[in-house]
């Protein structure tokens, strides 16, 4: 009789197991940053357009609670994952702002967005396909804008997963917006997670995880949720199993160092020229930080071996690129252009404090010898106390602002150049340049430590 009552006291139905529910709704809704979930958003391989929920997630929108008890499927290639819930046009029909619409024949490159209230036509429209220009449609004005179910519109961005109050229940969409989904405000919505998109087919290669994959398809890597996030903003990175990498070699957007698809590579000659010592101060204002040799080793497994760039030759803009012999330049997890298009800057340093002989050499870039040049050759080097291997002249200003290096500090770059050929692959690495080398062949990859735990 005890095993019994024990059996049906634990049973899922039990009133205390419904209790328990209740209360984790109530503190959701009074728990502004609430939010659990059983488990993790994860792609589905057989689509690879398609994000599966978890099949529980219990989340606070805007002071109150709402839960989903069954896996949500998201596919991106559907007008029903986005915010925009785009339907097919309608004539003499009344729209309201913020309605978006696609053409009678089908889905092209763009959305109809209506900006200005009112009823359709009796006519079908000729829409127009600039981005961003309107088209009057009886009394209704309609504003042309991309449409993310099609994967050219989507390859190499970002997207966002919101949870959305939907009346008394909790809807998932998926918008490219960074801040608010469109058709809902900050106060009926929460931004819950993300992903990025492909920015190239990869095309069939043997053994790699990838093959196959297609622009504008979701990198299963990139995933991730308010559980399972990197420290730095998550846009343009990767899971590698231990933290989280950038993508892409970083370009300067300006202001910050960004992993972005197309963006102007940073390196010793790009409009914001970078060596070692930069790149470290810029990453960490962002909560990132150079990539080590071993996690390298790692994540850029699945690149191409013993090859570089097509063309031989600085392929200037970020992502997407082949290699020689007409392979793309992508690792297992997504990492693009880790071997033979740039040498990539390290954590990892090393000291020279006594190199005394008259053919010891630091290269740096271009044979000079004297403090007062940018590059560095250090020719019959003894012990280094002017600061030049922790400043540039043509980069900082001086090479007397930052304190003095007793010795030469050298930091280790990886995976080889436009021009290296044979010498490129996922365990290349130099070993002779100061971390203050400016160098048009050097570029940087961020990384960042998970914010929280795996869950």
């Amino acid at each position: 009789a005890h095993a019994k009552a024990f059996a049906k006291h634990n049973t899922s139905a039990d009133a205390h197991a419904n209790i328990f529910e209740k209360v984790q709704s109530i503190a959701a809704a009074h728990m502004y940053n609430f939010y659990y979930r059983s488990g993790q958003f994860h792609t589905d391989a057989a689509t690879r357009t398609a994000l599966v929920s978890p099949t529980y997630i219990l989340v606070n929108v805007g002071g109150n609670g709402y839960e989903s008890k069954a896996a949500i499927t998201l596919d991106i290639s559907k007008d029903a994952a986005w915010d925009t819930a785009a339907q097919e046009w309608q004539a003499s029909h009344a729209y309201a702002v913020g309605d978006v619409v696609y053409p009678t024949s089908g889905h092209t490159t763009y959305y109809y967005r209506c900006i200005t209230a009112g009823t359709s036509s009796t006519l079908t429209p000729s829409f127009p396909t600039t981005l961003g220009s309107t088209y009057n449609d009886g009394n209704v004005v309609w504003e042309c804008q991309l449409d993310y179910t099609q994967a050219v519109n989507r390859k190499g961005k970002d997207y966002y997963v919101y949870a959305c109050a939907d009346g008394d229940a909790l809807k998932l969409v998926v918008s490219p917006n960074s801040t608010v989904p469109t058709k809902y405000t900050a106060d009926s919505s929460r931004k819950i997670g993300g992903f990025h998109c492909l920015c190239a087919d990869v095309g069939t290669i043997s053994g790699h995880a990838l093959s196959g994959y297609v622009a504008g398809d979701i990198l299963p890597a990139s995933v991730w949720d308010l559980k399972f996030r990197a420290t730095s903003e998550n846009e343009g990175m990767v899971w590698d199993g231990s933290q989280w990498v950038d993508i892409y070699l970083d370009s300067w957007n300006g202001s910050s160092l960004v992993s972005a698809y197309g963006g102007v590579v940073a390196d010793g000659d790009s409009t914001k020229p970078f060596h070692g010592e930069l790149f470290v101060e810029e990453f960490a204002k962002v909560k990132k930080h150079l990539i080590s040799r071993d996690q390298y080793v790692a994540f850029a497994k699945g690149s191409n071996e013993k090859t570089n760039i097509k063309g031989s030759a600085d392929a200037n803009t970020t992502g997407g690129h082949v290699d020689t012999a007409g392979r793309r330049m992508i690792s297992n997890i997504g990492c693009e252009d880790c071997c033979g298009w740039m040498w990539q800057w390290t954590s990892d340093i090393s000291g020279h404090p006594n190199v005394s002989t008259s053919n010891s050499d630091m290269p740096g870039g271009g044979g000079q010898t004297s403090s007062s040049e940018g590059d560095h050759w250090l020719n019959g080097y003894g012990w280094q106390n002017d600061g030049r291997s922790v400043a540039n002249i043509n980069i900082d200003g001086s090479t007397n602002i930052y304190g003095h290096s007793y010795g030469a500090l050298s930091r280790a770059i990886i995976g080889g150049r436009w021009g290296d050929g044979s010498s490129c692959g996922s365990r290349s690495v130099a070993l002779a340049d100061l971390s203050s080398s400016r160098d048009g062949g050097f570029a940087g990859r961020g990384a960042s430590e998970p914010r929280a735990a795996i869950l």
